[in-house]
């Protein structure tokens, strides 16, 4: 008689035997930790793990942007990149343009602190508005129920020009680190105490 090999612990028992299964990942979801089954994740999953409705607005803060997490298609999930959402139950989407990019948010505004904390921004870089350019503070709010797109530029500190800010635009990095999760879950954790 043939001896079984004993099943290895990615193999999940429940399928035929040859199907891999990820580990366990830890997803990050408006500022709270929660480690879920590998494999694929859909929006609705994720306002579900936050008891907020299924048709909730969900963004993905991943490599530094924040994009609308389509309702139809799942993500695989990937244990190198740091799984980071932000759900609005009662959100609609709003567009913004910062370094020329295109992100997604689901309120109505956002704070310029949630801008630097989800683009991974240095502290001696700024972020500018407007023409002529105005640089914007942490605790600002940026209004993105407007007729115009926001349009914010990041601007390296250490190359400040005149009084219009005529510098070199700074360099958008593209985090993926345990420092932006903490960025990330401080703004949550402080928009959240706010609201309440």
């Amino acid at each position: 008689m043939k001896q079984r090999e004993p099943l290895s612990d990615l193999v999940d028992p429940i399928f035929d035997g040859h199907s891999q299964r990820t580990p366990d990942v830890e997803i990050v979801i408006n500022g709270r930790r929660i480690a879920i089954d590998g494999g694929a994740l859909d929006a609705a999953t994720v306002a579900t793990l936050v008891s907020h409705r299924t048709d909730s607005v969900v963004i993905s803060l991943r490599c530094g942007l924040a994009r609308h997490f389509d309702p139809v298609h799942p993500i695989i999930l990937d244990r190198e990149t740091a799984m980071i959402f932000r759900s609005f139950p009662e959100g609609a989407l709003f567009p913004l343009l910062v370094s020329g990019t295109r992100w997604d948010w689901g309120a109505p505004s956002i704070s310029v602190g949630e801008v630097r904390a989800i683009g991974g921004l240095e502290r001696q870089d700024v972020l500018v508005s407007g023409d002529p350019e105005r640089i914007l503070a942490d605790d600002e709010v940026i209004d993105l129920a407007t007729f115009l797109v926001p349009v914010l530029n990041v601007r390296s500190g250490a190359s400040q020009g005149g009084e219009h800010g005529e510098a070199d635009a700074g360099r958008w990095r593209r985090p993926e680190s345990e420092q932006t999760v903490t960025r990330t879950d401080a703004s949550a954790k402080a928009r959240n105490d706010r609201a309440d």
